[in-house]
């Protein structure tokens, strides 16, 4: 315990809540590249590009896990995970306007519940490095989200 302790105050961290945060982070990066492979597969023959954007923001979630990760570990911490099942209820018969409508939504909602605990989390950390490892992260989700928001727009 006064180890932990000790390495919280050398690596300038307000407690376990920033652990605690990112570790909820970390889970939601792993469940985001679930989903969007799914969205990747199940738009590849009627949406390609839809399908190929997906299949490049599971691929930008896997560097995003590994970031987190490695920032937990930095920390002192072990990342932990736990899996949960996608429900057969949520599986798409069809692809139609509503259920893509649907689908960049949902997509939209994850991003911005993600940035918005990882931009809480930079509030109560005090040491610079990681602030700035999960700016970096922050600013990679908002560009996604950019781009989702501009094709729910559209």
């Amino acid at each position: 315990m006064r180890k932990k302790a000790a390495q919280e105050r050398k690596n300038g961290v307000s407690g376990r809540g920033v652990v605690s945060g990112l570790t909820r982070c970390y889970a939601w990066e792993f469940a985001s590249v679930s989903e969007y492979i799914y969205y990747s597969l199940l738009l590849e023959r009627e949406y390609p590009e839809l399908s190929d954007m997906f299949e490049r923001a599971a691929l930008d979630c896997i560097e995003r896990f590994r970031a987190i990760g490695g920032i937990i570990l930095s920390l002192g911490y072990n990342p932990a995970l736990n899996m949960q099942i996608r429900h057969s209820g949520e599986r798409y018969e069809c692809l139609s306007f509503e259920n893509i409508d649907r689908i960049l939504a949902s997509s939209a909602e994850r991003e911005r519940s993600s940035i918005a605990a990882l931009d809480g989390l930079v509030g109560i950390c005090e040491d610079c490095d990681t602030v700035n490892r999960i700016g970096r992260i922050i600013s990679e989700k908002s560009e996604f989200l950019t781009m989702l928001e501009r094709m729910i727009r559209s």
